[in-house]
């Protein structure tokens, strides 16, 4: 038995699997550059704010805040390669 898994397969598998990431913690589904971090560690961030850019398979891909919250920890910094499902921020979500 032979399983042939095109890119687009791959790419929706990997963010199956980052979607399982809880939602105070932000990760990458693959491998890839950060382009810009435009939040800061204490900053507070409302739903839909863009918290890191990643670029992947020559793409650049925003990563948003899905609750309001505070930026409590930033792993990475501009410039560095990430592994795929790597965490990349943490947040202090508000409790509503």
């Amino acid at each position: 038995k032979v399983n042939i898994v095109d890119s687009q397969a791959k790419y929706l598998q990997m963010r199956k699997k980052t979607s399982e990431t809880p939602e105070d913690k932000i990760a990458s589904p693959m491998a890839g550059k950060v382009i810009s971090i435009p939040v800061t560690k204490g900053q507070e961030v409302k739903a839909g704010d863009v918290l890191i850019i990643v670029e992947a398979m020559k793409m650049q891909n925003s990563y948003k805040a899905s609750s309001n919250g505070t930026v409590k920890e930033i792993l990475v910094q501009e410039g560095d390669t990430i592994n795929s499902n790597q965490v990349l921020i943490t947040l202090d979500l508000f409790k509503e």
